[in-house]
């Protein structure tokens, strides 16, 4: 699918500028290196080029903030032991839940392993933050294989729990969904059938009252608190306050002065689709081009039918439409590059 967004009315006199700021590939490529990708097919076609790496709290979260200079063994989703990084800035620690309970530590997932997982290893992360002297805590929640309401990271946390005054805890989640939708909105893609979404689901109701034993703090109220299998209403109930993660790494990044830089946005995903309009780095994205009228093209590895009237005014570029399912998984930065150089070469050419 590609849907024409018009040619762009740019002096050839002067040169040409785009921003690449595209999330993960799951699967194929991540963020790194899709950016990378697209960066080498637009300065083939004559472009500048700025690279920005961007997040929304899930996978790629820490790379933005500058990766890893701390890691710690945790458990893992099911068990497993899982050495986990995350960094050390003065009195903050940055955190990406997705590296100690992330979807990506399960090979093979089903409606079993759905239920069993847990967000214990995202409370060890963050209690040792703790014992290493930090005082503000930015935990990036999505892509987790859990949907414990944060029980498992609250058991871990122990006697922190509610946490201390003078201790901060930023939740920076990515996606904006309520509480028990965790369950019917993400759990399948952890595995879940239908009879295991409807035990979590309920099991989401029970942790609800849990949860407001805490501080007194209603998560069935809040619009943020289903982010990470209901994590972030855990740590919310605990005392933490929630934030949009790809406000929190637009701020960090500079986006919107980027953006009105640039001449052209190219962002994308592996897979677009309705939930990509929820606060994630695509739909986030294209929100902020709008706003200052500037063009964006996306690149997806493949696209649902159920965003072609939400971006009816975007030139979306399908991998698995143009190269074949096979190619598009194999050679996904091959591809990239070459979907961003016709981009760029043909300044968003009218679909034929």
């Amino acid at each position: 699918m590609r849907c024409y967004l018009g040619p762009m009315s740019l002096d050839p006199s002067r040169s040409r500028r785009v921003l690449v700021a595209p999330d993960k590939f799951r699967g194929t490529a991540s963020a790194v290196a899709a950016s990378a990708a697209l960066a080498t097919g637009a300065r083939r076609a004559q472009w500048d080029v700025d690279e920005c790496l961007v997040a929304d709290g899930g996978e790629g979260f820490l790379e933005v903030f500058g990766g890893a200079n701390r890691d710690t063994v945790v458990t893992g989703p099911l068990g497993q032991p899982v050495r986990a990084g995350w960094r050390r800035d003065g009195a903050t620690a940055i955190i990406e839940s997705a590296l100690a309970s992330g979807a990506q530590l399960v090979t093979a997932p089903r409606s079993v392993e759905a239920l069993r997982a847990d967000s214990y290893g995202v409370g060890q992360l963050m209690g040792a933050a703790l014992d290493d002297g930090a005082t503000t805590i930015i935990v990036g929640v999505g892509g987790l294989a859990s949907t414990d309401a944060g029980r498992g990271a609250l058991r871990a946390l122990g006697g922190r729990v509610p946490f201390a005054n003078g201790v901060d805890v930023v939740v920076a989640v990515d996606v904006t969904v309520p509480f028990l939708d965790a369950a019917t909105v993400f759990a399948r893609q952890k595995g879940a059938d239908d009879d295991a979404v409807a035990t979590l689901q309920e099991r989401l109701r029970s942790d609800a009252a849990f949860l407001q034993s805490l501080q007194g703090r209603d998560v069935l109220t809040s619009r943020d608190t289903g982010a990470g299998g209901g994590l972030a209403g855990g740590l919310w109930a605990a005392g933490a306050r929630v934030t949009s993660g790809f406000a929190l790494v637009a701020r960090h990044q500079r986006l919107h002065e980027r953006i009105l830089r640039a001449d052209l946005v190219i962002s994308g995903e592996g897979r677009l689709d309705v939930t990509s309009l929820s606060g994630k780095v695509t739909g986030s994205i294209v929100t902020m081009a709008r706003e200052v009228t500037t063009p964006v093209a996306l690149v997806a590895g493949d696209v649902t039918r159920d965003v072609a009237a939400p971006l009816v005014d975007v030139a979306t570029w399908n991998l698995t439409d143009l190269y074949g399912e096979v190619v598009a998984r194999r050679d996904v930065e091959r591809c990239l590059a070459d979907v961003a150089f016709r981009i760029c070469r043909d300044r968003l050419p009218e679909p034929h």
